[in-house]
């Protein structure tokens, strides 16, 4: 393994974030004007910290939003987005059967779904029809 550091960054809000809902790596939800403005500002942090055109490896979550996220990351650093290493290992827990649904229903229906450290507690499957 590679000694180095690891920046790891989470998405900028998306339009599912901003309203509430559960989302996940199938859909891909596009960022709100503040998700860009988020992207925009951890480029800025990092190149700051990393200076213009780091010798960096970029590793992306295959989901629309971490690769729009990215995409901004990558312009605010001077880096080829295109040279990004695409992985769904980095993929989001997957919300089952309450993707696409409101936590405020969610939790009408099965109690809090928020658990300790803001972590959602899993969610059943979604089921398939025949």
């Amino acid at each position: 393994m590679k000694r180095g550091r690891f920046y790891i960054m989470r998405h900028g809000e998306t339009v599912y974030n901003a309203t509430r809902r559960l989302q996940a790596n199938h859909i891909h939800t596009p960022l709100t004007r503040q998700g860009f403005e988020q992207a925009v500002a951890m480029g800025c942090a990092l190149r700051q910290e990393l200076g213009e055109r780091p010798q960096v490896t970029l590793h992306i979550s295959d989901t629309g939003r971490a690769l729009q996220t990215a995409a901004l990351i990558a312009e605010e650093l001077g880096l080829d987005w295109f040279a990004g290493q695409r992985t769904m290992d980095l993929k989001e827990i997957d919300m089952g059967s309450w993707c696409g649904r409101s936590y405020s229903d969610v939790e009408d229906e099965v109690g809090p779904i928020v658990i300790e450290d803001h972590l959602l507690r899993p969610a059943p499957m979604a089921r398939t029809i025949r």
